[in-house]
C-alpha cells in the first residue's frame, strides 16, 4: 500500500461506490491504466483514484517520480493544483476548501522545495481563482465545523456559505441541522429562532 502525499490531499478523493469512481474503475478495466501514478517523496502526489481503482481490480499500476516528469512546474504544489483543478469539476465551495488546504500547506513551514511560490492569502486567491472571503469561510468551516460539515462541502453536497453559517453554531445545533433533509433550510430556521430569543 503506497501512502498518499499531503499535497495530494488538497483535493478530495472520489467516494467509493460513487458513479465517478465506478466509471474510472470500468475505464481502467477496459483500457488499462493510461496515465501513471506520480510519486513525490515516495508517496502518491497524483493518481490516488487511479491507484485505488487498480487496487480494486487487482491490477498493477505504473509509477513515475515527479522529478522525472518532462513537463509542467517544478513546484509540486502548484503542479497538483493545475492538474486537478482543470480535470475535476469542482463547485465554488470545493474550490475554496481545496485552496484553503493549499494555504495551510504553503504556510506550514514545509521545506522550500514544496512551498515556494504562493504564500499569502491574497496570492493564493489569485492563483486558484478563489476569493479571500471564500478562503476565510473555508478556514472557519475547517476550524469550527463538525467533520460531517467539512465533508459535505468537500464532496459538493453543501454550499460553503451555508456550511459557514452552520459552523458558527454550537456542535449540538450542527448535528441537528446536518441530520435535516435540507440543511440550508434548517440553519435558516435555527438562525431565525436565535434572533427572536435575543430581541
Amino acid at each position: 500500500m503506497v501512502e498518499f502525499h499531503p499535497i495530494a490531499d488538497i483535493f478530495p478523493l472520489m467516494e467509493d461506490g460513487s458513479p465517478e469512481f465506478e466509471e474510472l474503475v470500468k475505464d481502467i478495466e477496459s483500457n488499462g491504466l493510461t496515465d501513471p501514478v506520480v510519486l513525490y517523496e515516495s508517496k502518491i502526489l497524483d493518481g490516488r483514484n487511479r491507484y485505488r481503482a487498480c487496487q480494486k481490480l487487482g491490477l498493477p499500476h505504473r509509477e513515475i517520480k515527479f522529478e522525472d516528469l518532462r513537463y509542467g512546474s517544478d513546484n509540486p504544489i502548484t503542479w497538483v493544483w493545475s492538474k486537478n483543478y482543470i480535470r475535476r469539476q469542482l463547485t465554488p465551495g470545493q474550490r475554496d476548501m481545496a485552496a484553503q488546504k493549499l494555504e495551510q500547506l504553503t504556510g506550514s513551514g514545509r521545506p522550500a522545495k514544496t512551498s515556494q511560490g504562493v504564500k499569502t492569502r491574497k496570492q493564493i486567491a489569485k492563483a486558484t481563482g478563489a476569493s479571500e472571503k471564500g478562503l476565510e469561510r473555508a478556514k472557519r468551516v475547517r476550524d469550527k465545523g463538525l467533520p460531517k460539515v467539512v465533508k459535505a462541502v468537500e464532496t459538493g453536497t453543501l454550499a460553503l456559505h451555508t456550511a459557514d453559517r452552520i459552523a458558527r453554531l454550537p456542535e449540538a445545533d450542527q448535528e441537528e441541522i446536518m441530520a435535516a433533509p435540507k440543511p440550508a433550510e434548517a440553519v435558516a430556521v435555527k438562525e431565525t429562532t436565535a434572533a427572536r430569543t435575543t430581541t
